[in-house]
């Protein structure tokens, strides 16, 4: 049996924090170090001043002015700004442009959870950490007014400007309130919940750059949850599109119409668009035969792969396969799968289980109404008892299993898979959750987060979806009514 694939673990400080934006002249340098109040006080947003220079103060606040309230620590504008060259400026790019970057970011985090820890659980950590909730809660509240207001969407920024500014000073945010999970769980009382509200003016502008970039509005709306997510995704290329003609143009934020099918018309689809090979079939007496007596069929396609025997469950371990059918793989007992498609299947199973032997809907569920309804009532114990299920998905089939831990994770979260009812259950029965991706199988546990990765925001909102779904196995009833909404959306 070919073993999982396991990639090593990325260094935090490799993984996107945010996209460099453009730094508006704001003055840091010479100021003392200051609570969040006073910093506010000591960069005014006057009206004498000009729209530019008053966004440029609150950026000022909201970066260098919110990170030292909170750290408790001066910090050199040479640490996070840089020189850098504007391509989006002119055929040439200003290459004298100063940019704030993430580049030194995660070492600032990292180096103020060190310090929180070294102070142990006394009165001096709690009054720390009341302090940066009073911080945090200030910021809230301007964030909030620049939202009415617009300093920085007054200001005469381009809209790539603009969009950068504020992606940038949200992931800012939500890696404090990330990290502020170092503290004791009983120092920290507020949760503030999702920052996404500061892109509330300029929504429509990502989204439609986004939809237009190839994205679907529908997983747009899903990542606006974070402003971490969101500014990440802005960043790739949108996932796989099936049917590239259609694209996502009749989708809307409440639904994604490409993973919909019509059954009456429904065709397999073969590996290959030109290979026009003969379907293969089990024996619909044998599945029937296991149906009727209560146990799950698995279906074996021994060497040299010319026939399907439907054995009882009972008999073997098997994997089980779990997919959306607007990938082709779906089918009936009676119609069969083209048999391209069957050895493929048998290669990925036998990676998992040596006799290759494997569960699939369109095999293993017939037509004939009771045996039909009595597959159904079957399936929680299919994957139940399964000894892997096996993710097939045509976006995640297009990532490699050596891609960022980030991208890997969004594009499982933006998968047609995620969005299906059915899928859910199969995941959050499967004792071992195994994916494709491009070239080798992962499993669920190699995608979830390390105790240090839940710090960085992007990682610990990607990688929640996918810890739920483990919830149920790990501690059975331990699914509460927040994780069922979550999942259900």
């Amino acid at each position: 049996m070919v073993p999982l694939h396991k990639p090593p673990l990325p260094s935090l400080d490799n993984t996107f924090i945010f996209k460099d934006a453009p730094w508006l002249g704001g003055k840091h340098d010479g100021y003392p170090l200051l609570s969040f109040k006073d910093y506010r006080t000591a960069h005014p947003m006057t009206f004498t001043l000009s729209s530019r220079e008053r966004a440029a103060q609150l950026q000022c606040v909201l970066t260098f002015g919110l990170l030292e309230a909170v750290m408790e620590v001066k910090i050199l504008e040479s640490t996070l700004l840089q020189q850098g060259v504007d391509n989006n400026c002119n055929i040439g790019g200003d290459r004298n442009k100063v940019f704030m970057t993430s580049k030194n970011f995660p070492a600032l985090l990292k180096d103020w959870r060190n310090r929180v820890l070294q102070l142990g659980n006394g009165e001096p950590c709690q009054q720390w950490a009341k302090r940066i909730e009073t911080t945090l809660y200030q910021a809230h509240a301007l964030l909030r007014m620049d939202a009415s207001n617009g300093f920085f969407y007054n200001a005469g920024l381009q809209s790539h400007e603009l969009l950068d500014i504020l992606f940038q000073i949200g992931s800012i945010v939500e890696a404090l309130v990330s990290s502020r999970a170092i503290f004791p769980q009983n120092f920290v009382r507020r949760g503030f919940g999702s920052w996404s509200f500061i892109l509330t003016r300029p929504y429509l502008q990502h989204t439609t750059d986004m939809v237009a970039n190839g994205w679907c509005p529908f997983i747009v709306q899903i990542l606006s949850g974070s402003v971490s997510m969101l500014g990440y995704a802005r960043t790739c290329k949108h996932p796989h599109i099936r049917e590239s003609s259609q694209a996502h143009r009749k989708c809307t934020t409440q639904s994604c119409v490409m993973n919909m099918i019509d059954t009456t018309n429904y065709v397999p689809k073969h590996v290959i668009g030109t290979c026009n090979c003969d379907k293969y079939k089990p024996s619909l007496e044998n599945v029937i035969s296991s149906l009727s007596v209560g146990k799950i069929p698995v279906i074996q396609c021994p060497l040299p792969h010319e026939e399907l025997l439907s054995i009882d469950s009972v008999k073997m371990p098997y994997v089980s396969i779990s997919h959306v059918w607007a990938d082709g793989l779906g089918s009936t007992t009676e119609e069969g799968l083209p048999a391209c498609q069957i050895k493929r299947l048998v290669t990925l199973t036998k990676q998992l289980t040596p006799n290759g032997a494997f569960w699939i809907d369109a095999l293993c569920i017939p037509v004939v109404k009771d045996m039909r309804k009595r597959a159904i009532g079957l399936m929680a114990k299919t994957y139940n008892e399964a000894k892997v299920v096996l993710v097939i998905d045509s976006g995640i089939r297009t990532i490699s299993v050596s891609a960022p831990r980030e991208e890997k994770l969004l594009y499982v979260l933006s998968s047609g898979w995620m969005q299906r009812l059915w899928t859910l259950q199969e995941a959050i029965l499967a004792r071992k959750l195994v994916f494709e991706f491009s070239d080798g199988l992962v499993a669920l546990e190699e995608l979830l987060l390390t105790k240090e990765e839940i710090f960085n925001p992007l990682l610990a909102y990607l990688g929640v979806e996918l810890f739920r779904l483990t919830k149920h196995q790990l501690r059975p009833g331990s699914l509460n009514i927040s994780d069922v909404a979550h999942a259900l959306r």
